[in-house]
């Protein structure tokens, strides 16, 4: 009779995984982004003595007000900050260095038919 009626209970939910070292990042990340700046943030200190009080940037305090959050590169994406960047510019000067190539060997083979056009002419002439 006792075998029915544990097979019946219900089963305690599955133990929480512990958060990966990326998901314990991105949540401490998020609280901080989330905390207004106090007295305890060195870096709102500092801007106290140079004249910040509060409030947006700039003359009048018409500027940023509020932390400028950072982007976060996609998991995996260790290439470095100014890599997509850098990438695109080495293949925009790769396809002109392709373009250049191509349009130099079409003016020496211009040339070149051009020379032995002339050459010809002048052994027909000659001959």
């Amino acid at each position: 009779a006792d075998a029915p009626a544990a097979a019946a209970a219900p089963r305690p939910p599955p133990p929480e995984k512990p958060m990966s070292a990326r998901e314990r990042e991105a949540a401490s990340r998020a609280q901080g982004l989330e905390t207004p700046l106090d007295e305890s943030n060195l870096g709102y200190r500092m801007m106290q003595n140079m004249g910040y009080g509060g409030g947006g940037l700039g003359k009048g305090e018409a500027g940023v007000a509020a932390p400028i959050n950072p982007q976060q590169a996609s998991v995996g994406d260790t290439q470095g900050l100014g890599r997509a960047r850098a990438a695109q510019r080495a293949q925009t000067l790769y396809e002109d260095a392709k373009r250049l190539v191509a349009a130099r060997q079409q003016t020496a083979f211009a040339n070149h038919a051009h020379r032995r056009a002339r050459d010809a002419a002048f052994s027909r002439a000659a001959g």
